[in-house]
């Protein structure tokens, strides 16, 4: 996927991120610009969520990270809850700022991919309360 065109869709915040993983060693070590990130689906207190999970070498299951905003999640939302939202969108890190407030501390870019290869297999993640 090296080469895979894409178009630029959005920028936003993830959210929440105290609440999650991202704090973590592991995962903190590996919060950089550029790094490719991955979108989750979950109901979470009867409310649809986006989530935004990472890959930690040693790590079976990619570690949340945080949430997209209801606003950020909207357009994107049903695309991931059908199982496509990493095969249609390519997310990486885009800013990281370890000193800033939890819901602005990382930034991430969006990309549509052009002609995806959709990849059915599910990216439905448990809710953190289970």
């Amino acid at each position: 996927m090296g080469d895979m065109k894409k178009e630029f869709l959005k920028e936003c915040y993830v959210c929440e991120t105290n609440r999650y993983d991202a704090l973590t060693e592991e995962v903190w070590s590996q919060l950089n610009v550029n790094n490719k990130l991955f979108l989750g689906y979950c109901e979470d207190k009867d409310k649809e969520k986006v989530y935004v999970q990472i890959n930690v070498d040693g790590d079976e299951e990619p570690r949340i990270i945080g949430v997209l905003s209801k606003e950020d999640s909207e357009s994107i939302i049903k695309y991931v809850k059908m199982s496509w939202g990493n095969s249609l969108y390519n997310t990486v890190i885009s800013r990281f700022d370890d000193k800033a407030d939890e819901n602005k501390r990382l930034s991430v870019v969006i990309y549509i991919v052009k002609n995806p290869i959709v990849d059915k297999s599910p990216q439905v993640v448990k809710s953190p309360q289970e």
